[in-house]
Formats: structure tokens, sequence, C-alpha cells
């Protein structure tokens, strides 16, 4: 009886085991006004679950950066996009095209500026993150972002912002073995049914033994 139960119970912590499975995370939008004329915006993208801590893998990460101001003009840019410390975007919007061909450093992997008003664009950037960087990143379960205007950018308007997402896959890393570790993760019903039959499953062999005997 006790190895018959063991094998369900393992059954049963293989299944939960299948169901931790990868998921888009989202950190943000995390906003601010712009206040001053060629502002640089810090900000700090927490991660709740500390998943790279606790075990997890991060791919595919994707930062946005969405800037709303007085970009009209050749020399108004965005001069630095950083990410805890290393330049991940430079010179985005500089020269007279106001996108990011022209950049002389690093450059975002999608681009795009909307025109608003005279004095107004609003540009949409989107950097991709290398799997091995982006782990670095968040071990500590803190994003620094960086958003640098250029010193020609005009605080024009109370209504311009700058504001940044972080999106990732996380995976869990090991395998879940011990059923007391389990009891935390929220399962879907099919699974507590699954699970239950194979114990039903167990005691009825149990029965079957004894009545043969």
């Amino acid at each position: 009886m006790k190895n018959t139960l063991a094998y369900a119970a393992a059954g049963a912590a293989l299944l939960i085991s299948q169901s931790v499975s990868a998921g888009m995370v989202t950190l943000g939008w995390e906003k601010q006004y712009q206040a001053q004329d060629g502002e640089a915006f810090t900000f700090t993208l927490t991660d709740p679950d500390a998943l790279v801590a606790n075990g997890n893998v991060l791919s595919g990460g994707k930062l946005f950066v969405n800037v709303k101001s007085d970009l009209n003009w050749k020399y108004e840019y965005v001069e630095t996009v950083g990410l805890d410390g290393t330049v991940i975007g430079e010179n985005i919007g500089k020269g007279s095209n106001y996108d990011h061909t022209t950049a002389s450093g690093p450059s975002p992997s999608a681009f795009q500026s909307t025109y608003v008003s005279k004095n107004t664009r609003y540009y949409e950037m989107e950097f991709d993150l290398d799997d091995s960087f982006l782990n670095t990143v968040l071990s500590d379960s803190l994003a620094t972002v960086l958003v640098d205007l250029s010193s020609s950018v005009d605080a024009l308007s109370c209504y311009y912002f700058t504001k940044v997402k972080l999106k990732f896959n996380a995976t869990p890393g090991g395998v879940i073995t011990d059923v007391d570790d389990i009891s935390p993760v929220p399962l879907p019903a099919a699974a507590w049914l699954f699970g239950t039959a194979l114990l039903g499953f167990a005691g009825a062999r149990h029965r079957a033994r004894k009545q043969s005997a």
C-alpha cells in the first residue's frame, strides 16, 4: 500500500511540475512627467516575485520606452536610453528624419514617430534585450532605466511625459519534486481531480488484494 501511494503521490507531483510553464511577465508602465528642459528620467522597475532569485530563467526581454515631448527639431532627440548602467540606445531621433536611422550609437529594434502638434512628437521605442543581460539585470529583482533627453528638448507642456515598460518570458529552472512545496501553486480543477483519481485507484487495488487474500 505504501508503495502504491508513493507512486500516486509521485504522479501527482509530476503533473503539478508540468503545469508550471513559461509565462509572460510585464513590469510597468512607469510614467513621469517632464518638468524641465533636457530632463533625465530615472525609473526603477521592481520584480515583486524575485523570479531570477527563485530559480526562473528569463528570456525574450523587450524594453519599451515612450516619449511625448518637444521633438520637432533635428537637435531635439533622445540622447540616451540606459538599463542598469548599460547604454542600449543613443542619439535617437537626432537629425532631420525624426527617426532612429541617424543614431550614432545603439538603436532601438523598433521605432515609431507620431506627429502630435507643431512642437510635439510622440516617440515609441522598443529594445530587444539579450537573455544573459536580462537575467543579470533582474538578479536583484530591480531594473533601473535611464531616459535622458537632449538639452534642447524644452518642457513646453505640462502634459509631456516619458514612460517605460519591461516584458519578458519567465520559465521555472527546476522541477518540483517535494509535494510539500506545491501547496501554494494554484492549479486548475482538472489537476486536483486527476490526483484524487490516482489515490482512489490505489485504494481500490489495495482492497482488491485484501479480498483475494
